[in-house]
């Protein structure tokens, strides 16, 4: 560099480079054995647009031959793409072979020098492609590549970041087969009655949409129902906007199987699979509560559920009842779960009883406290916070609505021994140590 001598003099709106000495200095790099100063020479001097001088092509090739590598055939594409001069023919027909060479991993493309090896060969070979005027790539090895490269968006490192903008930039701006993907936009795949529409779009790489591109929804199932969400037969759009019709007939999960029309000089994407559902505001209506006294079939408590949080006591002798429904504003639907917690206000021990529905969709909670006492409350008594909660994957929002307090009182003879709260740590003892005393034995004899 310091043979160069450049000059950097910033000036508004512009930066100018002085290039004294550049030139000389980088042809001598030119005579290198080297094809990777080879390289960085022929591209700084088209970078700088000065004169390339007398062709290194034929020494690039036999070094790249020489060496053998991904890396030194994809140097000299991109050396032979700079210069006027017609591309070799066995050069040409060295990316393919050397394509195959990459590993196949699902539907990416890779090789062994991952994503900087990668996107080096790929900028090679589409800069041949565009030079000799066809793709000697087939569609589905570029395809592969570039999802190999979108794989690497979410790596860190800044070079991770410049060999994946190079790659995406590199797919979607070389003229001959740029692969396109669909995308949902907005995750508007999430249906309400505010957004009754979902968005598709055919993207390059780089994520710009392609604006003279078809989106065809193929079908649009429910695996639980068969019903359809868009109707029986494919429709599409040139906006890739389709508006959903009457939302309240079509609340569930749907499979959408997509596919995209596109112009030429791109490659079609892949058939795309999407879930997409229809979700809506629930809410509980028609909500009663009753505690009814077994044993002389009294009333304890009744009241709706409008008037929550309630407050009531309950014994063995008692039985609780729940009643509800779950409207989407329109009717009456049936969701995926729903139960009711009791909640301890001193232990804090949770109890669920899960509500069943009939078929009118009504749900119901029916607890009889004599037998499930000890079995599911454990026979620990006092103050129960009680819930109601409910849950769906076509719901906006799960529901938890605070239904009130239930003092239950349970006999002392049904507290068990085992209390909830941690048990006193106990402290072996153990016998000391008894003191031995060794006896001597003395025999005297006598003769």
């Amino acid at each position: 560099s310091s043979g160069i001598n450049a000059e950097l003099p910033l000036r508004p709106g512009k930066c100018s480079v002085s290039t004294s000495g550049a030139e000389d200095v980088l042809k001598s790099e030119l005579s290198s054995d080297s094809l990777k100063k080879i390289f960085k020479a022929v591209v700084a001097l088209n970078n700088l647009g000065l004169d390339l001088g007398e062709s290194v092509l034929p020494k690039a090739i036999d070094i790249a031959k020489k060496e053998d590598t991904v890396m030194a055939y994809s140097l000299a594409y991109i050396i032979s793409s700079m210069y006027n001069e017609e591309v070799p023919q066995d050069l040409l027909d060295s990316v393919e072979d050397i394509a195959h060479r990459a590993d196949t991993i699902g539907d990416a493309l890779s090789f062994d020098g991952g994503l900087i090896e990668t996107v080096m060969f790929l900028k090679g070979a589409l800069a041949c492609s565009v030079k000799a005027e066809k793709s000697l790539l087939n569609d589905e090895m570029i395809q592969k590549f570039s999802n190999y490269v979108l794989g690497n968006k979410y790596k860190q490192g800044l070079s991770n970041v410049f060999y994946l903008l190079s790659g995406l930039d590199v797919l979607s701006n070389n003229k001959l087969a740029v692969p396109t993907r669909i995308i949902i936009l907005e995750d508007s795949n999430v249906m309400t009655r505010e957004t009754e529409f979902i968005k598709l779009s055919v993207v390059d790489p780089l994520g710009q949409s392609i604006h003279t591109a078809k989106v065809t929804i193929k079908s649009s199932m429910s695996p639980l129902t068969g019903q359809s969400l868009f109707g029986k037969d494919p429709i599409n759009s040139s906006t890739g906007e389709f508006l959903l019709p009457k939302i309240t007939d079509r609340r569930g999960i749907y499979n959408l199987e997509v596919e995209g029309g596109v112009p030429t000089g791109y490659l079609a994407p892949a058939n795309a699979k999407f879930p997409a559902k229809v979700v809506v505001e629930g809410k509980v209506s028609d909500g009663k509560l009753k505690l009814v006294d077994t044993d002389d079939n009294r009333v304890l408590l009744d009241s709706d559920l409008s008037q929550a949080p309630l407050q009531g006591k309950a014994s063995l002798s008692t039985r609780f009842v729940l009643d509800f429904y779950v409207s989407d504003g329109a009717e009456n639907i049936a969701i995926h779960q729903a139960f009711v917690r009791f909640t301890n206000v001193k232990t804090g021990q949770e109890v669920h009883f899960v509500a069943q529905a009939d078929l009118t969709r009504k749900y119901t909670v029916d607890v009889h406290f004599r037998s499930s006492a000890a079995k599911a409350f454990k026979s620990v008594g006092g103050e129960y916070q009680v819930q109601l909660v409910l849950g769906d994957p076509t719901l906006v929002t799960s529901i938890t609505k605070n239904v009130g307090s239930i003092n239950l009182v349970l006999p002392e003879s049904l507290i068990p021994a085992s209390s909830p709260f941690p048990k006193p740590e106990i402290t072996h003892v153990f016998r000391e140590k008894r003191k031995k005393y060794r006896l001597r034995l003395c025999v005297d004899t006598t003769a």
